[in-house]
Formats: C-alpha cells, structure tokens, sequence
C-alpha cells in the first residue's frame, strides 16, 4: 500500500522496510499473489528516487519485472507493468514487441479472473492497457 507514496519525500524513510519486506515475502514464498513480492520490487525499484536519496534503480527494477512475469506469465499485471516501464525508459520498440504477447494474457485472464473480486483489478487493467501506443 505505500508503494505509491515513494514519490513523496516523507515516504522514503519506508522504502527500505518496504524493501526488506518485499525480499523476505520473495524468500517465503516468490509466488505470492501471482509472483507479488517481484511484482512489488520491481515498481519499487521503477518509482523510488536513485541513489543517493533512495533505492531506485533501472536495472533492479527490470530485473524484478522480468521475473515476476516469468514466474506468473498468466497474471496480466505482471507484463503490463513490465511495457509500461519500458515505455517510460524509452523502449518504445520493445514495449510494442510485447503487446501482442500481453493482449494475448489479458484475452486468457478475462475467462478465469472473473467476478466482483477481480473488478477493479480489471478496471485498472483497462484504463491503462488503453493507454498503450497502437502498432
């Protein structure tokens, strides 16, 4: 829940517990909510100011992205977050590559996270795939 806040200076004295939290779910159990702690890390990584202020860092945070859709490639969050960090870090290229491959999760996820729970993952999803750059 704070991992929005790490763009506001008085969150980052919660950056590092946010992070050793974040790497000990990852230890227990790198599946948790559909490969969360790498989900988490990586847009911890994405958002957080770089050093010296705090623990941002591009390399840390592809390397979580990727992982967390490696380990959980059906949960559409996972490559979503992933393109749209490369759109951000100007790999316009590569984040088109992907696009296909994620409307192809997101077509797979629509029959199986269904339901009043999923309802506002799915609204969140749809705002922001429709944000994308067409081909």
């Amino acid at each position: 829940g704070q991992l929005a806040r790490t763009k506001n200076l008085g969150a980052l004295k919660l950056v590092g517990t946010m992070s050793r939290a974040l790497h000990r779910a990852r230890e227990l159990d790198p599946k948790l909510d559909f490969a969360g702690p790498d989900r988490c890390l990586g847009l911890l990584y994405r958002d957080a100011p770089g050093w010296p202020v705090s623990v941002g860092n591009k390399r840390l945070a592809r390397q979580h992205l990727v992982k967390a859709n490696e380990t959980a490639p059906a949960f559409p969050e996972n490559l979503l977050n992933l393109v749209e960090s490369q759109i951000a870090w100007g790999e316009t290229k590569d984040a088109k590559a992907a696009i296909p491959a994620l409307q192809a999760v997101v077509a797979k996820a629509r029959t199986n996270l269904t339901g009043d729970a999923w309802a506002a993952s799915w609204q969140d999803w749809s705002n922001r795939l429709q944000r994308l750059p067409g081909p």
